[in-house]
């Protein structure tokens, strides 16, 4: 609220809040929740080979069977702030090995940014390569 958000839906204090612990503004909260996706985004290590370089990069959405146009559509990876690969996902999933990630120095960073089909940023997520 102090970084300038405006609110979506507002919740006005009750008694029940007061005296017993928020119930009605947790009640109202997963109602307001449960209709929304769920997305999730993840870069593991590929542990096939020891000496690798390379990740393997999931995604999946969840959503209500009448928001399909919610569900991931691509994902889109980026090597040291680079455009690298992009990915289309099935049925709001993506699983992509990306082996042998090249570095400078050693070095890299990897950020993988998943959209869904009204072009909407819905997951992001940075992850450093050792060396």
């Amino acid at each position: 609220e102090e970084l300038g958000i405006a609110p979506n839906h507002r919740h006005y204090m009750t008694r029940r809040d007061v005296l017993k612990r928020n119930d009605d503004l947790i009640r109202r909260a997963v109602r307001i929740l449960e209709k929304k996706p769920i997305y999730s985004l993840s870069i593991e290590p590929d542990r096939r080979r020891e000496d690798s370089r390379g990740v393997i990069v999931s995604a999946r959405s969840k959503v209500r069977s009448g928001d399909r146009i919610k569900n991931i559509l691509r994902l889109d990876v980026y090597l040291n702030g680079r455009p690298y690969r992009t990915f289309d996902a099935e049925a709001g999933t993506v699983r992509a090995r990306l082996p042998n990630l090249p570095s400078r120095e050693g070095k890299a960073e990897l950020q993988v940014q998943a959209y869904d089909g009204s072009k909407n940023l819905v997951a992001t997520r940075r992850h450093r390569l050792r060396g």
